[in-house]
């Protein structure tokens, strides 16, 4: 019976090949076109989902303003990770990072690198594995930092960086460092993007305001604080007890105008726009975080937040 059906299928094709050709190219677009967009669908959907800890990760939107007049950012004060890491023992880790490009040097030539300053938490909560060195080591010493593969490539070719020492060109961490550590390439499907972290504190007076203080006012410095949640609360209960959080923090005036919003690691790519009308990732705002922070640093007076 199959050998019938497939003789006839076969005359037909034969017999009118022009129109079996159309068909058969058809066809094939329609299947490439379907597997493409099942490959792009599982890419999107597969963002930062490599965590281990993702679905207990959140990070911390601040919404301003008053009546219909809000806006909401993911900057936030400084003290915020400390503080709301000591006040609630619920939240197993928080961790306060800023990411912008800087200007590299090494042998006499220059990159343009994206650089982040974190915590000692942020690794806890993330999983950006080493191939080099080790979390345990990394940031022993002040002015030490790790790289990842590309950057490494870029900046070393094959030659082993560990112990290399490369110099960044900027106001509030610029100096030389020495390379403690590799970390596999970040993948493609990360919120998170970098070439190189660190630990090391500002050196000038205004960065080390931005990374330690509460501003209640003015956020223009990039810093963005992300929470690791232990099971005994979940992230609507948490947003719920937020204000006395800031009122205690910030004070009355504040509690009106200022609600924290916790944004699930996993909804960061696609829903951001759709959850609270922002951009994801790595977005406009982290650009005009970065314009504020250069524009900040050519200055010889900061202005105050």
């Amino acid at each position: 019976m199959f050998a019938n059906y497939l003789t006839i299928t076969v005359r037909n094709l034969t017999r009118h090949k022009l129109y079996s050709l159309i068909n058969i190219f058809g066809l094939s677009v329609g299947i490439v076109a379907g597997i493409i967009a099942l490959i792009f669908i599982q890419h999107e959907t597969s963002y930062d989902a490599f965590h281990t800890k993702a679905d207990r990760t959140y990070r911390i939107l601040r919404e301003r303003g008053e009546g219909s007049k809000r806006n909401i950012r993911w900057l936030t004060s400084g003290d915020l990770a400390r503080a709301i890491e000591s006040d609630y023992p619920q939240i197993e880790k928080a961790s306060k990072s800023r990411f912008y490009g800087i200007n590299v040097r090494e042998s006499g030539h220059a990159w343009r690198l994206q650089q982040g300053h974190i915590d000692a938490n942020f690794l806890d909560i993330f999983d950006f594995p080493f191939v080099a060195g080790s979390r345990e080591t990394a940031f022993t010493t002040p002015n030490t930092v790790v790289i990842t593969e590309n950057a490494a490539g870029r900046l070393f070719g094959d030659t082993d960086p560990i112990g290399k020492t490369i110099t960044f060109e900027e106001r509030y961490y610029g100096g030389d460092y020495t390379i403690t550590g590799v970390l596999k390439q970040i993948p493609k499907n990360s919120s998170i993007q970098f070439d190189v972290l660190h630990q090391t504190e500002p050196v000038h007076e205004q960065g080390i305001q931005d990374w330690t203080i509460w501003q209640p006012r003015v956020q223009n410095a990039g810093i963005q604080t992300f929470l690791l949640l232990n099971n005994d609360i979940s992230p609507s209960n948490l947003e719920s007890i937020l204000p006395d959080f800031i009122r205690h923090h910030m004070g009355d005036d504040a509690r009106q105008t200022i609600t924290y919003r916790l944004q699930p690691l996993l909804r960061w790519h696609l829903y951001s726009q759709a959850d609270y009308g922002t951009k994801s990732a790595v977005d406009s705002s982290l650009m005009s975080a970065e314009t504020s922070i250069r524009s900040r640093s050519s200055l010889a007076s900061p202005p105050s937040s």
